[in-house]
């Protein structure tokens, strides 16, 4: 007798609805009859944060992103300080992009430099191992840092910076840093240059994402499959008994968002799956082969 192949668990982080009109379909059809679940929590820990049995603080992104970029983070206090584009308005300054500006590696090299000596004097050090992805860390290892609590770029987009700002002893200490780097940036012959080939300037950079390397997670999908840097540092840290039998897939930011779905929904209909986690937007919904004999719901 042929052994039951064992069904997966799968986890959909999804943007929205599908791009194309019959995966919508699809999708709709599957979650009318599915189990609606509470929405999850703003943040990335919020979304995932049960897969991995972490708490629902906020997450140390910076730390888990520069360890998935570098594998250095440990023992610093890291900050992502990532190239920014803000709009000024009559009555604001607000955030209209962060990280890929697209820049290459040998202009972020320059505007780097511009700005380490300004960052220097105040005690960390600016790097970055990626163009779109920059950290800071103090220069002394282990030392604590009072670093401003901003939220994550994707929560912050079109915000006036100045209703996001805190108003504590930190923020005003990194507004008046984050002043000093804006000036800079507005000097530097690199924006010039990006000015005149049509590209937005890099004229500020978005603080998040504070704090240490966690230890290693309780738990970790069995497999992920995902493009989000403090995921996949995350999932680096999980010891090898950790894992579940959950699969993480990540359609956000996809470009080939629909045929990884087109893959998933057809182990749907082949029967592969035990359970469909559906986590968009909109809410959270559970699908499992049982449901499909809610042939009411629609």
């Amino acid at each position: 007798m042929a052994a039951t192949r064992p069904r997966r668990n799968l986890v959909v982080l999804a943007p929205g609805q599908p791009g194309d009109a019959g995966l919508a379909a699809t999708v709709s059809a599957l979650l009318a009859r599915a189990d609606r679940l509470p929405a999850p929590d703003a943040g990335l820990e919020g979304l995932v944060g049960d897969l991995f049995g972490s708490p629902a603080a906020p997450w140390p992104t910076a730390a888990l992103c520069r360890q998935h970029d570098a594998g250095d983070a440990a023992g610093h206090h890291w900050l992502h300080a990532d190239p920014a584009h803000f709009r000024l308005e009559p009555a604001a300054l607000r955030l209209l992009a962060v990280g890929e500006l697209g820049q290459d590696a040998d202009e972020t090299a320059d505007l780097v430099r511009a700005l380490a000596p300004l960052f220097g004097d105040a005690g960390f050090e600016l790097s970055a191992p990626l163009p779109r992805r920059w950290y800071l860390r103090p220069f002394r290892a282990g030392g604590g840092a009072e670093y401003p609590r901003l939220p994550a770029p994707e929560q912050a987009l079109g915000a006036d910076l100045f209703e996001l700002w805190p108003e504590d002893a930190a923020g005003r200490h990194w507004r008046a840093l984050l002043g000093q780097a804006q000036i800079a940036l507005a000097a530097h012959p690199a924006n010039a240059r990006r000015q005149a080939q049509g590209l937005p300037a890099i004229n500020g950079l978005w603080f998040s994402g504070a704090g240490m390397l966690p230890g290693p997670p309780a738990r970790a999908p069995a497999r992920l499959d995902t493009e989000e840097p403090a995921l996949l540092g995350l999932a680096g840290l999980a010891s090898a008994g950790a894992a579940t039998t959950q699969e993480l897939h990540d359609l956000r930011r996809r470009s080939d968002a629909d045929r990884r779905l087109a893959a998933l929904l057809s182990a749907v209909a082949d029967g592969d799956v035990a359970s469909l986690d559906w986590r968009a937007p909109a809410g959270r919904w559970l699908w499992r082969p049982r449901h499909r004999w809610r042939f009411w719901r629609r």
